[in-house]
């Protein structure tokens, strides 16, 4: 190693490291396991990349998912707000209708009275008529 610079090593086989074709042999290995890895990297990253496609794909779903059962959920509470207002309206109604006991008083007046006997006056102006021509 003179001036830093490391010396290349002698091609002749040396008896003190692994030779030439060893050498060979193990940079193939390395190369083939590397090929292999590099595979197997390459297939990670695929499934990785569909895995985040459905996540996104999944994601877009559940908030439409999310805005149309907000929009549904608005619906229901503009009607439930509706209902209340037509229940509060009938509410109203109601307290201008005449109560039970007040009815009963009504019915035991009009069984008293009995309306339907009544006459009306042309039939009474009739029977007048009537009698007079008989006298």
């Amino acid at each position: 190693m003179a001036d830093g610079i490391p010396q290349q090593p002698s091609m002749q086989p040396s008896h003190h490291g692994p030779s030439l074709k060893e050498l060979q042999e193990a940079v193939t290995s390395v190369a083939s396991r590397l090929s292999v890895l590099e595979g197997w990297v390459a297939n990670l990253r695929r499934k990785t990349q569909v895995t985040e496609q459905g996540l996104i794909a999944y994601e877009n779903e559940t908030r439409a998912d999310i805005k149309a059962f907000l929009q549904h959920l608005t619906e229901l509470a503009h009607n439930v707000d509706e209902v209340k207002e037509q229940l509060d309206a009938i509410a109203g109604e109601l307290s201008t209708v005449v109560k039970r006991p007040e009815f009963a008083v009504l019915e035991r007046y009009m069984d008293f009275w009995q309306p339907l006997d009544f006459v009306t006056r042309s039939e009474a102006q009739r029977l007048i008529d009537e009698a007079k021509r008989q006298r």
